[in-house]
């Protein structure tokens, strides 16, 4: 619950901030300000959104590190148990017995 509590805490400074900042620059535009407030909306949008990705990915970063490093052991570990589970070819049969047991 803290966690969430967090978050929504900086997601709504962050909200303010933002909101704060476009109603500035609305008023520092004058006239302009009906062209350019879709524009800046469209701009705080995708940045806000950037920045959110980026976080997510911040925090995931090291569970999918951990996870590729496990998936990498799993497959050399079945191709290690495929190898030697594999059946004798037979021209390995033809060889002499000692050579078998060293392979």
């Amino acid at each position: 619950m803290n966690r969430t509590i967090v978050g929504r805490i900086t997601l709504i400074r962050g909200l303010r901030h933002q909101v704060e900042t476009f109603l500035r620059q609305a008023t520092e535009l004058g006239p302009w300000a009906p062209i350019a407030v879709p524009a800046l909306l469209f701009v705080f949008i995708r940045s806000y959104q950037a920045e959110k990705q980026n976080m997510q990915d911040e925090r995931t970063r090291m569970l999918k590190q951990e996870k590729a490093q496990f998936e990498r052991v799993e497959r050399q570990l079945v191709r290690e148990i495929g190898a030697k589970s594999a059946a004798p070819g037979r021209l390995r049969r033809l060889l002499p017995r000692r050579v078998r047991r060293a392979t």
